[in-house]
């Protein structure tokens, strides 16, 4: 259990010191975010969304055309 956890903790310390190094690199270039970049973000959020309300959509349907036929 030791080697897990010891190389886990490695890992952590590796990404902190990475992460402290590219604030260091980029802290006076400010971020850049055009309309390009909204629009990317919109698509992206699209793409995921899209099939999930798509299931819920057929979900739906089928809950309904079910409760018709045990109605009738």
């Amino acid at each position: 259990m030791w080697r897990v956890t010891s190389q886990n903790k490695r890992h952590k310390e590796w990404v902190e010191e990475r992460k402290k190094q590219i604030d260091e690199e980029y802290k006076d270039r400010p971020l850049d975010v055009g309309w390009k970049d909204i629009l990317a973000m919109i698509i992206a959020a699209f793409q995921v969304l899209t099939p999930v309300f798509f299931l819920v959509a057929i979900f739906i349907t089928l809950v309904f055309v079910g409760f018709n036929f045990l109605l009738k």
